[in-house]
């Protein structure tokens, strides 16, 4: 723990995130939900949890920097980003699930929509993962109600959704 004035520039001084402790702070459930798991995959993936965690997550800060300088070069570090692949893969996943369970599809676009955005939370609300839950929200809504899914509607609303909540979204690259 150190004091320091910011009176002063500071010149040849770097700090990293990890040594950055928040004060008098507690966190969300989503952040408790993200530290839980974050603890369970480190505890069991060993030298691999830094890849689980940021491909579960989206959180690549414990990937080694020349690690992840490579991923970056080769251009696959994209993976790490919780975007559409994940969001669907999961939407799809618990569609199934509840098919099998013979749940309605009002009920199931509810559900699959709330754990949807829930993972987006845990995530930290990325552009990427809420543009892909309210897509999916919309698709799994328009099934429900018999309409036919338009993309362009779907991607316009989630557009407008996300920049309601973050104006300065507009400039992310998600």
């Amino acid at each position: 723990s150190m004091n320091i004035s910011l009176s002063q520039p500071l010149v040849g001084f770097t700090v990293n995130a990890s040594d950055i402790e928040i004060v008098g702070q507690s966190n969300n459930l989503f952040e408790k939900c993200y530290l839980k798991i974050k603890s369970v995959i480190v505890e069991y993936m060993g030298e691999q949890a830094p890849f689980a965690l940021a491909l579960i997550t989206g959180d690549s800060s414990l990937i080694n920097s020349n690690e992840l300088s490579n991923f970056r070069f080769s251009g696959v570090s994209h993976i790490f980003a919780v975007s559409g692949l994940h969001i669907g893969f999961l939407v799809g996943l618990i569609s199934a699930f509840f098919e099998i369970l013979k749940i309605k599809r009002e009920k199931k676009a509810f559900l699959v929509t709330f754990i949807a955005l829930f993972y987006s939370g845990i995530c930290g609300f990325t552009p990427s993962s809420l543009r892909a839950t309210v897509m999916s929200a919309i698709l799994l809504f328009a099934k429900a109600k018999g309409k036919k899914y338009d993309m362009l509607n779907s991607i316009s609303l989630s557009m407008i959704i996300i920049l309601l909540f973050n104006p300065f979204d507009l400039l992310s690259t998600g």
